[in-house]
């Protein structure tokens, strides 16, 4: 097979062409299956000989078709038009770049075709039906907003991409699995997902909105509906949050319209035309294009955020202006209302977030700490947290009580476009130009737990240093305390030694069977007690031995050898020193004890020759 859009079969005993099958599209990859049973389950309607050759081929149309070789004819073409190519395809050599399929393998034990694609894919389609049953995705590009679409447990069960590319990518959270939907033209920019998780929107840049519903008998999504009325690029997508009544999307041409699903009909049947969707009103919401949209938790209001620097709020009963909240120095990314307090919370490129209170639409405060864009903002912990993503590729998690900055992550290489926490909130997912998508599970539990369990542990240790300490045995007590990372406690240890009769013996005993690790410790503790006057007479003790154990090449091979030797000389220098004037001073104090002696020697010599003379 070739891209000449021909197969040719060829008789190996001659070497000659038999027959030139025309199949009229370039062939990537062709496949004979070695047995006919594998075609057994195959539904084909045209009856074939036992012996008659059979091959599949995969070429640029996106499908898979299974061929006769003796008649030529076409026996059967997937079902499944996921990788179809619906745009027209003029043959030519040079194009091509038109091709889907870049190679297939058959495996005879999972009786699946594997196949890689031109845009990084890997696909596994079963032979009973030519069904996708598998699909990694190997490139995504720029990644613009994800979301969790939850089972009927409520549990995270997908992952909803969108990146630049007119397909919808959805990620099963346990096998990766990915399905792809089909019916835009252009870009997906934003996802949104409905109250109860049975509906998807998606917004594009063919100007269109789409609404998709879920079927979990099959796992897979169904477009049921479209919106169409806007005269630009489609940017934000925002369902009702009590109610599947209604959805309001913004535009790039400055205006937002709210759209009833009231009438909206969930039918499974796919050969079914997606019904239109009515739009019950039109807002001339901004000067630029609106880049977020927001609905509020009752669904009485509305805000939406414009590369014009304001977000305002509006009714969605009376069709009316509520406020404008200006304040921002650059185009506003997001606006966020909060799920419990009357809060609104808006994103801008000036990399700040402000909090506006929906009662009097005043700016409680501005939270600064981002020094790029930020570009999505998210409600944590009933409306008391709030985590950001920036164009810097940074996450972080604010306490709004005080404004401070909680945590900082080093989560992405570019923008992070999209964010979004689960139900319960203990994963969070977010996206960003560096085509990754990353799932992130909340480990506060586990680090309380950890911290519990850390100070429980340090106080079963304590307790056995000190019966360890009353039974006299001093290496043990002296190893837990190095553990612990305890250095007043080990000085405490090694002046109980020195206190014994023949302490410094048993610590040089100690000494010589503590590990390199410990001795490393041992030296960067003995650096801190070097530079205090009190405790320096243990720890030159602790050098001396040290010293008079260890070679001088082996702690210059410990870690922080040559760094401790380095900080011991200067104070320890000092303290000679100090030992120098002290001694110095003990002599004067000797020499002014005898002269004091010869003066009272000299008083009584005095004193009894007066008394002789008298």
């Amino acid at each position: 097979s070739g891209r000449d859009r021909v197969v040719v079969i060829w008789d190996l005993q001659t070497l000659s062409s038999t027959r030139t099958i025309p199949v009229m599209e370039t062939v990537e990859a062709l496949i004979s299956l070695p047995s006919m049973d594998y075609l057994k389950p195959l539904k084909i309607k045209q009856t074939f000989s036992p012996n008659e050759p059979l091959f599949f081929t995969f070429g640029n149309s996106g499908l898979v078709k299974l061929w006769s070789g003796t008649t030529g004819r076409c026996l059967l073409i997937q079902e499944d038009k996921t990788h179809e190519k619906t745009a027209g395809n003029s043959y030519s050599k040079d194009k091509e770049h038109e091709q889907v399929f870049l190679n297939a393998y058959f495996n005879e034990t999972t009786r699946m075709f594997y196949t890689n694609t031109v845009d990084h894919n890997i696909v596994a389609f079963n032979i009973k039906k030519l069904k996708l049953e598998k699909q990694f995705i190997g490139e995504l590009g720029d990644v613009l907003d994800v979301r969790f679409f939850n089972d009927n447990d409520n549990n995270p069960l997908y992952a909803i991409v969108a990146n630049n590319d007119e397909k919808v990518k959805i990620f099963n959270l346990n096998t990766w699995h990915c399905q792809m939907l089909k019916g835009h033209t252009d870009i997906v920019i934003g996802l949104d997902i409905s109250y109860d998780h049975s509906l998807l929107a998606t917004c594009s840049k063919d100007d269109i909105v789409r609404i998709w519903s879920y079927d979990s008998d099959t796992s897979s999504f169904s477009c049921v509906a479209l919106a169409e009325g806007h005269t630009g690029d489609v940017a934000a997508i925002a369902f009702s949050k009590t109610s599947n009544a209604f959805i309001v999307s913004g535009s790039q041409d400055t205006t937002a319209k709210v759209w009833s699903l009231e009438k909206l009909i969930l039918d499974k049947d796919l050969s079914i035309e997606p019904q239109h969707l009515s739009s019950l009103f039109t807002l001339k919401t901004h000067d630029k294009e609106v880049n977020s949209v927001s609905v509020s938790i009752n669904d009485k209001h509305f805000a939406t955020g414009s590369a014009d620097k304001t977000a305002k709020i509006w009714d969605i009963r009376n069709q009316k202006l509520l406020a404008v909240l200006s304040g921002h120095r650059r185009g506003i990314w997001c606006v966020q209302y909060s799920p419990v307090n009357p809060e609104l919370a808006t994103a801008s490129a000036d990399g700040l977030i402000k909090i506006w209170s929906t009662k009097d639409y005043n700016c409680l405060h501005t939270i600064e700490g981002h020094d790029a864009s930020v570009l999505r903002i998210v409600y944590l912990s009933m409306g008391t947290q709030l985590i950001s993503s920036g164009s810097d590729g940074l996450l972080k998690l604010w306490d709004l009580k005080t404004s401070t900055c909680v945590k900082s992550i080093d989560a992405h290489e570019g923008k992070i476009w999209g964010m979004t926490a689960s139900t319960d909130e203990s994963l969070l997912v977010t996206c960003a130009s560096d085509s990754s998508v990353i799932v992130w599970r909340d480990s506060t539990e586990e680090e309380r737990q950890a911290k519990r369990d850390n100070v429980e542990e340090v106080l079963l240790m304590e307790q056995e240093v000190s019966n360890l300490l009353i039974n006299k045995k001093y290496h043990e007590a002296l190893k837990i305390a190095l553990n612990l990372n305890q250095p007043f406690r080990a000085l405490k240890i090694l002046k109980e030694i020195l206190n014994e009769i023949d302490g410094i013996d048993h610590l040089k005993n100690t000494l010589l069977q503590f590990s390199d690790d410990h001795l490393n410790l041992l030296f960067s503790y003995v650096i801190d007690w070097n530079t205090n006057t009190r405790h320096s007479t243990e720890a030159q003790i602790i050098i001396k031995m040290l010293l008079s154990i260890v070679t001088p090449d082996k702690i210059l091979k410990l870690p922080n050898g040559q760094k401790c030797v380095e900080s011991l000389l200067p104070y320890t220098e000092r303290h000679m020193a100090r030992i120098e004037r002290l001694s110095q001073q003990v002599l004067f104090l000797d020499f002014s004890w005898h002269s004091m002696k010869y003066l009272d020697q000299s008083s009584n010599v005095s004193t009894s020759e007066e008394f002789s003379t008298t």
